[in-house]
C-alpha cells in the first residue's frame, strides 16, 4: 500500500503547518535506515493548532502552535520497546532507536508474537478535510471572540470561551511495508456566560472537522440565554426525578461506555466481556451478552468511518482499519470490539474490530419542547461534568450537573434550580427511557459524537451542589 492510498490528499503539498506524505516517508526512511534488525514501526503525528481563549470578556490567550512527533517501536525476538521523540537530527534519531531496542531487550522474548506478514486491509474513505477550517486565520478568530464578548457584555454578564482550529497528518509506516497517511482538520467552539453574582451560568459548544458547520453566533446566544434564565436558582430536594437530558448531557454520560478509542478500556470489549469483566459479560466463562437485548428496543448505537459527520482517521495507531459497525441494534447487543490477536485466536480470522470511540445514537424524533410539554414534574439538564467511574461492571458514574438546570411543572419550565451531584449509569438510563429525540452533533473534540436528547425515568440525583 502506498502513502497516497488513504485520501484526501488536499494538503499534501502544503508544508507550512504539517508534514506531507512525502516528508513523512522521508522521515520514516531515516528511522528505518538506523534499524538494521528485527521489525520497526513508525507512527508520525504532525499537527498545527490555532487557538484563542477568553475570560471575563477579555482575550487571555492567543497562540499558533505546531509540532511533529514520531513514535518508534522496535520489535526484537517478539518483544517490543517504544520511544517517542520530536527531535529529528541524525544523532537524536539514532538515540531514540537504540532506546527502543534497549526497552525491547529488557522485556525479553515474547513467544506470543502475532503471525506475519500483516494482511492487506481495506480502509474506508474518510471525510476529514475542510479548506474552511484550514484557512481560518487569526483575524477571523479574533473577530468571533470579540462578537461573543460584546454579546455577553451587552447584558452585563461575564463571558468565557475557547475557539480552536487545526490540521494534522497521521502516518503509519513499518519495515514490513505498511504505509498509511491521512490528513485531517478539526474545529471546536465553546462559550460560557455567567452572571456577576455567580448564581447563573450557561454553556454551549460543538466540535467537528469543518468550521462551516459551527454556528458560533447561535451557540453564543444559547449560552447567554441559559445564563439569563438560570439566575438565582432555588434548592430542590435531591432524589429520583423524571429527567430530560439535552444531547450534550447524554454524551457526557456515554463516555463511560465507549472510552477513548482504539483498544482503550471500554464497555464494548469482547475479550473483557468473555473474561467476566464489564457490563456485557454473561458472567459465564467465555460468554458475553452478544445477541441479547441490553437497552430499550428503540436504541441503536453505531459507527461508520465513512460517515461525514463522524469522521475519524480510517486506521488505528496500530494500523488496523476502522470498520462500519452496529454495536447495538434496536436494543440488542450485536457487536463487541476486539484486536487482531483475539481475531486470530478465537475467530480464526485476521481482521480486528476496533472501537473508534466516535459513535452515533438513534432511536426517536421527539423534540425537547415536546418532552417538556408531556412532563408533569421533572428536571431539565444542560450538561454534566466531572464524571468519575465507580464500577466497570455497571458503568456507574459520579458527577455534577452544570450550566443550567430547571424544574419542570405541568408541562412548562417553572424555575431554575441548583445543581445536583448525580450517581447514574448509561446502562440504567438506556433501560428507563420515556422519549428519544433526534440525534445532534455535540462537543467532544477528537471523538465525534452524535446523540439525541433523552427523557429518562427516575434519574438519580444524590445531593445538591453549589457549583454553577
Amino acid at each position: 500500500m502506498t502513502l497516497s492510498a488513504i485520501r484526501p490528499m488536499t494538503a499534501d503539498n502544503d508544508t507550512r503547518r504539517f508534514l506531507s506524505a512525502q516528508q513523512c516517508q522521508h522521515l520514516a526512511d531515516r528511522i528505518l535506515d538506523v534499524s538494521t534488525t528485527g521489525e520497526t514501526q513508525v507512527v508520525i503525528a504532525s499537527w498545527w493548532r490555532g487557538e484563542l481563549r477568553w475570560a471575563r470578556n477579555r482575550v487571555t490567550l492567543a497562540s499558533d502552535r505546531r509540532n511533529t512527533e514520531a513514535t518508534i517501536t522496535r520489535i526484537l525476538n517478539g518483544a517490543s520497546g517504544t520511544v517517542r521523540t520530536n527531535q529529528f537530527d541524525n544523532e537524536s534519531i539514532a538515540g531514540a532507536v537504540k532506546a527502543a531496542e534497549r526497552l525491547a531487550m529488557f522485556r525479553g522474548t515474547d513467544t506470543a508474537d502475532l503471525p506475519t506478514p500483516l494482511p492487506t486491509f481495506t480502509y474506508a474513505p474518510a471525510h476529514l478535510w475542510s479548506d474552511t477550517t484550514y484557512g481560518f486565520d487569526e483575524s477571523q478568530r479574533g473577530t468571533i471572540a470579540e462578537q461573543a464578548c460584546m454579546l455577553v457584555e451587552g447584558q452585563k454578564m461575564s463571558g468565557a470561551g475557547y475557539l480552536e482550529v487545526g490540521a494534522s497528518a497521521w502516518a503509519h509506516i513499518t519495515s514490513r511495508g505498511l504505509k498509511l497517511y491521512q490528513p485531517s482538520t478539526a474545529a471546536q467552539y465553546s462559550v460560557t456566560a455567567r452572571n456577576p453574582k455567580g448564581t447563573g451560568s450557561g454553556w454551549a459548544g460543538i466540535s467537528t472537522y469543518d468550521w462551516k458547520k459551527i454556528d458560533h453566533a447561535k451557540l453564543s446566544g444559547i449560552a447567554l440565554d441559559k445564563c439569563l434564565k438560570s439566575q438565582n436558582p432555588v434548592a430542590v430536594e435531591p432524589g429520583r426525578y423524571m429527567t430530560i437530558l439535552e444531547p450534550q448531557a447524554v454524551a457526557d454520560l456515554m463516555v463511560s461506555l465507549f472510552g477513548y478509542g482504539d483498544y482503550s478500556n471500554s464497555a464494548f470489549d469482547r475479550k473483557a466481556s468473555e473474561g467476566g469483566k464489564g457490563p456485557f459479560s454473561a458472567r459465564v466463562a467465555q460468554q458475553s451478552l452478544l445477541g441479547q437485548p441490553v437497552f430499550d428496543a428503540r436504541v441503536t448505537l453505531s459507527h461508520d468511518p465513512s460517515d461525514p459527520e463522524l469522521g475519524v482517521r480510517p486506521f488505528t495507531t496500530f494500523g488496523d482499519p476502522y470498520r462500519k459497525v452496529v454495536w447495538v441494534d434496536k436494543g440488542i447487543l450485536t457487536s463487541l470490539a476486539y484486536d487482531r490477536s483475539y481475531a486470530l485466536e478465537r475467530l480464526n480470522e485476521d481482521l480486528p474490530l476496533p472501537n473508534a470511540g466516535a459513535f452515533r445514537m438513534n432511536g426517536g424524533d421527539t423534540s425537547i419542547e415536546e418532552m417538556i410539554r408531556t412532563t408533569r414534574r421533572g428536571i431539565l439538564v444542560s450538561r454534566m461534568s466531572n464524571g468519575m467511574g465507580r464500577s466497570l461492571d455497571t458503568g456507574e458514574l459520579n458527577g455534577y450537573t452544570r450550566d443550567g438546570v430547571w424544574l419542570i411543572e405541568n408541562g412548562a419550565i417553572a424555575k431554575p434550580i441548583k445543581n445536583f451531584r448525580f450517581r447514574e449509569s448509561p446502562l440504567f438510563i438506556l433501560n428507563r427511557l420515556e422519549q428519544i429525540g433526534p440525534a445532534a452533533t455535540v462537543f467532544r473534540p477528537g471523538l465525534p459524537t452524535i446523540v439525541p436528547a433523552l427523557k429518562v425515568r427516575d434519574f438519580n440525583f444524590v445531593a445538591l451542589s453549589d457549583a454553577i
